[in-house]
């Protein structure tokens, strides 16, 4: 899995900073950390590294990112 889902993901963030598309980018972006925060709690014994001030952190940055995707500039 690894060899096909990382090369492809590089190959769009790198597609997305050329283009200079924020919204692709911060959506991938998201994507992957999502991921590495799903993958940390599935292993044995799970890894709990955040905290209530890590998880208010991470809403912020949704609510910035989804009023930033849809504001009109």
């Amino acid at each position: 899995m690894f060899q096909t889902v990382v090369p492809s993901r590089v190959l769009k963030m790198e597609e997305a900073i050329k283009n200079r598309d924020f919204e692709s980018f911060a959506k991938l972006t998201c994507a992957d950390s999502n991921q590495f925060h799903a993958v940390c709690l599935d292993t044995s014994p799970p890894i709990f590294y955040m905290n209530d001030t890590s998880h208010r952190y991470m809403l912020l940055a949704v609510c910035w990112l989804g009023f930033y995707v849809n504001a009109e500039i």
